[in-house]
């Protein structure tokens, strides 16, 4: 296996978009005998079905394309402000240094802009990959737990039955 099949591999397990199961085909966990449960003569296998459909695909596609147009869009008004900011630098003009500098930050304060829309995008992504019906990011039901004990304090979330 190359080693791009086996990072892709690892990608896929750890963001849960596959799992690896016993060769009967059981799931990994306390439950079922794959994964690091499985006998000593049973080989792990690598399930590469996915666990769920985003509900709207094109929502993700559209926060994949702002990041990748904010990260552009960033690095391209950062480099042409850092010209423009070079231009200044190195003119005797007075009135043109003026012009060159007042034009090096309007490309750096657009450049913010870009990075912001990429920021944006990229936490809309995070969401939208993480979120489940089956397990939500923020608990539900049940009730929060703190209380000071004679370890320390105790923090947590007792989920209701």
């Amino acid at each position: 296996m190359n080693r791009l099949a086996v990072w892709v591999t690892i990608l896929a397990v750890v963001t849960g978009a596959a799992s690896v199961s016993a060769a009967d085909g059981t799931p990994p966990g306390p439950g079922g005998g794959g994964g690091a449960s499985a006998g000593a003569g049973e080989p792990a296998r690598l399930d590469l079905t996915p666990r769920r459909t985003p509900d709207r695909p094109w929502l993700i596609a559209v926060a994949g394309a702002g990041l990748a147009a904010g990260v552009g869009l960033g690095f391209w008004l950062k480099d042409e402000a850092d010209e423009r900011f070079d231009l200044y630098l190195s003119t005797g003009d007075p009135a043109r240094s003026a012009e060159l500098f007042e034009s090096a930050q309007r490309y750096d304060r657009a450049s913010l802009i870009g990075w912001g829309i990429a920021q944006a995008s990229f936490l809309g992504l995070f969401y939208l990959l993480t979120r489940s019906e089956d397990r939500p990011l923020v608990p539900v039901e049940g009730e929060p737990l703190v209380g000071l004990e004679s370890g320390g304090v105790r923090v947590g979330w007792r989920w209701a039955p």
